[in-house]
């Protein structure tokens, strides 16, 4: 599955439990585990990863996002960060 940075900002957006909620709608449960998965992965946020009897993604818990998480997300509110961040892949840090 290709990585999708829209949908990493909007479950990080969900994960921050602002309001108005991010429609995840127009993504698949399987696309949501997927990507969740990728944050984990990545130390973005602390959740807990629950895998289908093929060992792939099949959901997350939940629990808050890491210090790196939160300054991901504060970078993908500016628009020219998240513009680079978006068009070029994902930012290290």
């Amino acid at each position: 599955m290709k990585r999708d940075m829209n949908l990493i900002r909007q479950l990080f957006l969900e994960t921050e439990g602002g309001d108005p909620k991010p429609d995840l709608s127009s993504f698949t449960e399987e696309q949501r585990a997927y990507h969740s998965a990728l944050l984990i992965e990545a130390r973005l946020v602390h959740r807990e990863i629950i895998l289908d009897g093929n060992g792939q993604p099949a959901g997350t818990v939940t629990l808050r996002l890491s210090w790196a998480g939160d300054e991901f997300l504060d970078a993908a509110r500016n628009g020219a960060i998240w513009h680079k961040a978006s068009g070029k892949g994902f930012v290290r840090m």
